[in-house]
Formats: structure tokens, sequence, C-alpha cells
């Protein structure tokens, strides 16, 4: 995403290329990657697949049972404006989107939650997410490695 927002600007510069014209197309491109998604980004559905997870990263770094290394990122925005403004500034003061994102041990990204301001605490995006309630439930099971 962060790529495509300095693509926009980038673009429009080098190839005079109306700024309204490159927004139209990064939010078609926006669109169309968002729909293919589900078909790259997820977990492993089978026990196997699972399993051999695991057995990467114990093999990586000695950790046992890991099934992802997750963390929140925070990709930053103009401020959008009206009353709920500041829930986007984060604790460096800027406006961003908290981003948290689970990577497998060759950095593919295995699940993806990019909808909550700024300002919410990554703790807080997990236990609302829908990796804690399958984790929970015992559809997916390992450990996820994080910070504090």
């Amino acid at each position: 995403i962060v790529f495509l927002l300095v693509m926009r600007v980038v673009c429009g510069d080098l190839r005079y290329i109306h700024q309204t014209t490159v927004c139209r197309i990064i939010n078609k491109c926006s669109r169309i990657i968002a729909r293919h998604m589900p078909q790259f980004i997820h977990f492993p559905r089978s026990i196997q697949s699972i399993q051999d997870l695991k057995r990467q990263f114990n093999r990586i770094a000695g950790f046992p049972n890991v099934i992802g290394c997750i963390d929140g990122t925070h990709i930053p925005i103009k401020s959008p404006g009206g009353p709920r403004a500041e829930n986007f500034r984060n604790r460096k003061g800027y406006f961003s989107i908290n981003v948290q994102i689970v990577a497998g041990p060759c950095l593919e990204i295995l699940d993806i939650v990019n909808r909550w301001p700024g300002s919410t605490h990554d703790s807080r995006i997990f236990e609302n997410s829908a990796l804690k309630m399958k984790m929970e439930n015992g559809t997916l099971n390992g450990i996820l490695l994080g910070d504090a």
C-alpha cells in the first residue's frame, strides 16, 4: 500500500500524468489486489502444512510449536478529518492506520488486519482478530512470536 502511495506521487511527477488519473489507477489496482488477497494471504489449511510451519520455525531458530511471527506497523495517512480524526494519530504523533501482520518462516504474509486507527494498541487489534478466535477455538494450533 505504501508503495502504491509513493508511486502516485512519483509516476505523476515523472510522466506528467494528472494526480486524479494516478489516484483512479491506484484505487482500481488496490481493489483488484484486495479481491485476490485471500488467495495469497492465509494460514495453511491442512494439519500437515501447519506442522511444516512449525518444523521450519524450529529449524530456523530452535523455537518449537511456532506458527508465525506477529507485529504491528503504522502506515502513514493524511488526517481523515472529522470528529474521529485524532483516533488516527499514533503515539509518535502522525496519522496512521495500525496494521497487524503475521509472517511465516520464509517471510510470507500469513495474516493481515488493516482496519484500525493509529492510536489503537497492538494488543487490542489481536484481541479483536479472527486469528485470536481461531487459536482459542483450536482451529489454529501453535504459538505466535511477538513483542509485548
